[in-house]
């Protein structure tokens, strides 16, 4: 029988070191598969673990882009994504209002996965669901999920990396703003005129407390530049606007080198793994910059003034 919310024996923080033992705990009864869920009864729980190009993790807000259409040898998107199976248990999910249990794995390239193995991080909501073209040229399902337990995410510690050139980065408490925003409960009931609506709390970073100058640390907490300006929009500031459409509009310039004379990054919202009253940490490592395209300053940004 499939289990719905929390299971009493799988707290919040609950580490297992395989997907067998996560399986066997309730956690997410699948061995292979992310999804768990029927399209009728909904989807119960999921698993993020770095199988999809196309998600986005920023610990409270997470973009899952449903399961299919990889090849089993490269892992890679081949075909488009049907809304079906595991993933109209995720449409059903937010059609009727139930919450999914998130576990992530030690391969999560967010930098919010544990150490080793997985790890059981609370109850999430699915916020809405549309189709959009991946990063492969395929069609995905974009599956927005916001967390229902309000807690900071987890920050690396300050230089942790063996060996690293960079130097450890201040660590400082966590700052930021709890914000409400109108999340919708149910499908069903709009289609018939309703207006139901619920609240739900959720953490977003406030920009305002990002300052130039501020040191800026990758995942592994080593020091790789300071902040040069921070990008803002003022109408998606003053909506309390959260997701992909706000993330691409909200950017922090990094510089980087002796004397900030190196190259400059440009990170989006969902590149911000943490921000503390000290740095700025970043949720890849300084290997990774160039492939997600932040040593390019995009076209569409602004001059600072």
């Amino acid at each position: 029988m499939r289990h719905l919310g929390e299971i009493p024996a799988v707290p919040v923080d609950s580490t297992f070191a395989s997907r067998a033992e996560l399986s066997a705990a309730g956690g997410h009864r699948p061995l292979i598969a992310g999804i768990s869920g029927a399209a009728l009864e909904g989807a119960d729980s999921i698993v993020l673990n770095g199988g999809y190009a196309d998600d986005e993790d920023i610990w409270d807000e997470i973009i899952y882009t449903g399961l299919g259409g990889n090849t089993v040898e490269t892992k890679r998107q081949v075909a488009d994504r049907a809304l079906a199976a595991a993933n109209l248990a995720l449409a059903e999910s937010y059609i009727a209002g139930l919450p999914v249990r998130v576990t992530r794995g030690s391969r999560e390239p967010s930098g919010h996965g544990p150490v080793a193995g997985y790890r059981y991080d609370g109850l999430y909501a699915v916020d809405r669901y549309w189709s959009a073209m991946g990063r492969s040229a395929f069609r995905v399902w974009r599956f927005p999920l916001v967390r229902l337990n309000r807690t900071p995410p987890r920050m690396p510690p300050p230089g942790h990396a063996p060996g690293s050139s960079g130097g450890p980065c201040a660590s400082g408490e966590p700052v930021g703003r709890w914000t409400r925003r109108r999340v919708s409960a149910s499908l069903t009931q709009r289609r018939a005129g309703g207006v139901l609506m619920r609240d739900l709390n959720t953490r977003d970073w406030d920009l305002n407390q990002v300052q130039p100058g501020m040191e800026v640390c990758d995942r592994n907490g080593v020091k790789v530049g300071a902040v040069a300006h921070v990008y803002r929009d003022p109408v998606l500031e003053a909506e309390s606007a959260v997701g992909q459409e706000s993330a691409s509009k909200r950017m922090v310039e990094v510089k980087t080198g002796l004397l900030g004379l190196g190259k400059h990054l440009f990170v989006p919202m969902n590149g911000i793994q943490a921000v503390t009253s000290e740095s700025v940490v970043l949720s890849r490592s300084r290997e990774e910059f160039d492939q997600m395209g932040w040593a390019s300053r995009p076209a569409s940004l602004a001059e600072p003034h």
